[in-house]
């Protein structure tokens, strides 16, 4: 914020324009496309129900489907829960697995027109076999449940990806022997564009060797790719096939690091146009480090492998997502058993090369869980559990605006003393993100929710009097009242609160009622208490602000503003 000084000569001004461009920047990092997040935190699991490992999955206009497992790590059921665009609020929970069936392993995937499809592993453990259940565009209802694997293997870690135009892709790993002592194949299944059924089952890796840590990712025009490590004799290996956009075929196998006795974690991500990037984690025998390799758009051939991060402390929990240009961003951890922080690296559209890594944590957050979405429009969003995993750990994020090299300050999600955990993120086309984390004692978890939109994602907060979701665009602060630039999407009411931090005494509160989808000022004036305060001492500001549509759901955002010193 601004500093002080002895003199002005014109003092009222100089702190109306500092002040005001200070504020500014502190309530919207990076760019003025930031969004608020939403406060408070939304129940989206039934109370009293224990909720756990929840999952996240928005379509392009904001609709929002989070699943998750209900119960124990025994004998669980699958449900589902979720946001129409435009809504703030998540609807009724419904069952997609039956109850006594040991559902876990839950994974969720949208289309661009709403379609969702979930994925789990049914049957007490070791025995597994994946099952699926699918919600048409325009529907608010999952349908019936099918199951994908061979009922007399064993399967596990199932995962799934879609197309724009529904096409869907589910894979997972499968063994004959319920210890997985045996070869583990990776095995393959699709659903065309319109169809109601999944194709035959394949294998993708080699039947002869183990295959672990699977992962697929399927391009807005349907490209395919998808990733593992193969092990056999401790010597390790990452290995991809790619399915290009109209083609019912996969690639040969493609070896993209050396034989390694360690090599474990690979992600995947392919963007819009088809490039792909896969990351790895690699053991040099003393440090894991990151590396990475990328086949362009319309290639199956790999460029040549990038270390990313450096032999300094370990690298951990890697995460890779990329926007509809084929920017490409990866996260890690970077740190040890006891401290660590969140390390980026970006790979621009066009380029075969990721760029040095940054430092976006505190070693101090010793952050865990690291999370990425990356929007259509290039927002990149980041979240993480701050906490050792002994200790009252709180959801952390930071965004970094289309077009920025630059994340804006992390902020808090989670309440402290709610020891929040297994947070998940996704991202709407315009960039309004969604998180979603189980908090609470063990045993009586629920699963909540913050967006950093109205839960409306599509269309942006529009200038030139027009609307779009509820956003608050900006806040500005004058001698005499805080000046906010909000858009709402309909007619309805808008609701305003801002208090002293310290104390929680008012500051102003005002209201204003909104005719139709538009782009509106409003005024909230600081009462005299306030104006008498700050004659004395700078105040830290809460504001709260809420937007009820008329027949709709209350949605709110919230900002911290310092209001300075007059002198």
């Amino acid at each position: 914020m601004i500093s002080s000084h002895k003199t002005f000569v014109k003092p009222i001004t100089a702190f109306l324009v500092v002040l005001a461009a200070s504020v500014l920047l502190a309530v919207m990092p990076s760019s003025a496309s930031a969004l608020s997040w939403s406060f408070p935190a939304s129940d989206v699991s039934t109370v009293g129900q224990n909720a756990l490992f929840p999952q996240v999955a928005v379509a392009a206009n904001g609709a929002t489907t989070a699943v998750w497992v209900q119960g124990n790590y025994v004998s669980g059921i699958i449900q589902t829960s979720t946001r129409p665009a435009g809504s703030s609020t998540f609807g009724a929970v419904q069952n997609l697995s039956a109850a006594g069936e040991s559902s876990s392993e839950p994974k969720i995937a949208m289309a661009a027109n709403g379609a969702a499809t979930v994925v789990w592993r049914q049957g007490a453990y070791p025995i597994g076999v994946v099952y699926t259940s699918t919600r048409p565009p325009g529907s608010n209802t999952f349908g019936a449940t099918h199951s994908l694997s061979d009922a007399g293997q064993v399967a596990k870690t199932p995962q799934v990806s879609m197309a724009a135009n529904g096409a869907t892709t589910v894979i997972w790993s499968q063994s004959v022997d319920v210890y997985y002592l045996s070869p583990v194949v990776i095995v393959t299944t699709t659903r065309t564009a319109g169809s109601s059924s999944f194709g035959a089952a394949n294998g993708l890796s080699d039947a002869g060797q183990r295959a672990k840590d699977p992962q697929v990712s399927m391009a807005a025009n349907g490209a395919t790719a998808v990733v593992w490590a193969r092990e056999n004799d401790d010597q390790e290996v990452v290995q991809a096939r790619i399915r290009q956009a109209g083609s019912n075929t996969f690639t040969a196998t493609a070896n993209l690091s050396t034989i390694s006795q360690n090599l474990t974690s690979p992600k995947v991500a392919i963007a819009a146009n088809g490039a792909t990037s896969v990351i790895w984690k690699h053991s040099n025998g003393s440090k894991w480090i990151v590396q990475a390799r990328i086949s362009p758009a319309g290639s199956s051939t790999f460029a040549a492998t990038q270390s990313l991060s450096t032999l300094g402390p370990e690298a951990y929990n890697l995460q890779l997502a990329a926007a509809a240009d084929g920017t490409a961003t990866a996260i890690w951890r970077n740190g040890d058993y006891q401290t660590g922080d969140v390390q980026v690296s970006t790979r621009p559209a066009k380029s075969n090369t990721f760029g040095a890594p940054v430092g976006l944590s505190s070693a101090l957050d010793d952050a865990n869980n690291l999370q990425l979405a990356v929007a259509a429009n290039g927002t990149a969003t980041v979240i993480w559990n701050r906490g050792s995993y002994d200790s009252n750990r709180i959801i952390r994020v930071s965004t970094r605006p289309p077009g920025s090299n630059t994340f804006g300050a992390a902020v808090s999600l989670s309440s402290a003393g709610q020891n929040a955990e297994n947070a998940q993120l996704a991202a709407a086309a315009d960039g309004t993100a969604t998180v979603v984390w189980s908090a609470g004692s063990d045993q009586n978890k629920i699963v909540q929710s913050r967006t950093n939109g109205s839960g409306g994602g599509g269309g942006g907060g529009g200038g030139g009097g027009g609307g779009g979701p509820f956003k608050v665009l900006s806040i500005k602060v004058t001698a005499n009242a805080l000046t906010s630039t909000i858009t709402v999407p309909g007619r309805g009411k808008l609701i305003q609160h801002a208090v002293r931090t310290a104390g929680g005494s008012t500051v102003c509160k005002t209201n204003k009622k909104a005719a139709k989808s538009s782009t509106i000022k409003l005024v909230c004036k600081l009462n005299a208490a306030t104006k008498k305060a700050l004659r004395k001492r700078s105040l830290k500001v809460n504001v709260k602000t809420s937007f009820t549509p008329a027949g709709g759901q209350t949605a709110h955002a919230a900002q911290a503003v310092t209001l300075e010193r007059k002198r």
